[in-house]
């Protein structure tokens, strides 16, 4: 846009002062003149402009368990160019999400023909992420969603209203829904998961559920042992293990 692409010949000469190129590359042009005979030039070489903003062309997700895939910030100029001999240190922040980056990773990284190629991120905590990506004073940008997926399920884990902190008093009559959740090693639920989950609560079987969408869940209980005994819940599945202790204590008080 704003290029003058047809002027009027002086003593046969044409002259364009006023050609843009945002995008650089390599380019021949074409000239045409009523019926004459056309031309196409040589090659025209249009290259970046100055540095002027960081940007994303692409960021990756992964597994909770280990490194994000790729993600590389561009170093570009105002038209969206890459400033291929660049090399400054472009960072990266969370910008959204549910955690931020693990220990270990490497959130600075130097640009090499203006490509800054970061390799060791670490998010624990699975969710939607979006990452920001500043340069010096370069204007910074921010990324799309960054979905982070749950890692394998290592564990399992009596879920809320499971455990109550230890040496907990309740009241006889209190009714509690046994859940057990499958986790990875972080603590994040392994949605897909269909586990069968054998419980025990107080000594009583629950019998075995199957595990939906990272949970499972068990048929209501209501405690009704008082004074000093305990109610105590394990949890049996082949491969996974409780993250916690084994059982899990209730003291229950009678009723005022």
């Amino acid at each position: 846009t704003g290029s003058m692409v047809s002027v009027t010949a002086v003593n046969g000469i044409a002259t364009f002062s006023n050609l843009i190129f945002n995008t650089a590359g390599t380019y021949t042009l074409s000239a045409s003149d009523g019926a004459l005979t056309g031309a196409t030039s040589g090659n025209v070489v249009i290259s970046h402009a100055a540095a002027a903003k960081v940007a994303f062309p692409s960021a990756s997700g992964g597994k909770a368990s280990g490194y994000l895939s790729s993600v590389t910030v561009a170093v570009e100029d105002q038209f969206g160019n890459v400033v291929t001999g660049n090399t400054s240190t472009v960072t990266l922040a969370v910008a959204s999400g549910p955690g931020g980056f693990a220990n270990g990773s490497v959130t600075s990284v130097a640009a090499v023909n203006g490509i800054a190629t970061f390799s060791s991120l670490i998010l624990r905590t699975a969710g939607t992420y979006t990452l920001s990506a500043t340069d010096g004073t370069l204007v910074g940008t921010t990324s799309g969603n960054v979905v982070v997926t749950p890692g394998v399920a290592t564990k399992l884990v009596i879920g809320d209203p499971l455990p109550l902190p230890a040496s907990t008093t309740v009241t006889a009559g209190t009714v509690i829904t046994p859940v057990v959740l499958v986790e990875d090693n972080y603590g994040n639920v392994v949605s897909d998961n269909s586990t069968q989950v054998s419980l025990t609560f107080g000594g009583v079987n629950l019998g075995t559920q199957t595990v939906v969408n990272g949970v499972a869940t068990f048929a209501a209980q209501t405690l009704t042992v008082v004074s000093t005994k305990n109610v105590n819940a394990s949890v049996i599945s082949s491969g996974l293990t409780l993250s916690n202790a084994t059982t899990v204590a209730f003291v229950v008080t009678a009723k005022p």
